[in-house]
């Protein structure tokens, strides 16, 4: 079922309606938690192939049972890039222009969005959250 959502959410149906349509299965909250998940998933795929990173990082959504998130991971090895550093960066500016931001999803640090932090964690090849943030005036 939950296959069934998410590609009549692909194919345009409003997260809405689709969350109406299975709200005695999955619960309606449940499911407009997930599309937008896999909203962001989307969107930041694309913003990555386009600027010809796809190969550089792995994104996913979480599945619909919580944490309900859209997530990231660097799947280049650190030996095959020229400079990956620069790399990690890279991806991380172009979600950053597609407004998409990163989090580390553990808890206890101050700055889990510190571009620096961010960067380190996906150097180690640590999974980030993907969180859609508005655009400032």
């Amino acid at each position: 079922m939950v296959d069934a959502v998410t590609a009549a959410f692909r194919s345009g149906t409003p997260a809405s309606d689709v969350a109406r349509s299975v709200a005695s299965a999955l619960g309606r909250d449940r499911v407009e938690e997930y599309l937008a998940a896999v909203a962001v998933h989307d969107a930041a795929r694309r913003a990555l192939d386009e600027a010809g990173l796809g190969f550089a990082a792995d994104v996913s959504v979480s599945g619909i049972d919580v944490p309900r998130e859209a997530r990231l991971v660097v799947v280049v090895d650190p030996g095959d890039a020229l400079d990956h550093d620069m790399l990690v960066r890279r991806v991380r500016l172009t979600l950053r222009d597609r407004h998409i931001a990163m989090d580390h999803p553990r808890g206890g640090y101050e700055n889990t969005t510190d571009d620096t932090f961010i960067d380190e964690a996906l150097v180690n090849g640590e999974t980030v959250r993907l969180v859609e943030v508005q655009p400032r005036d």
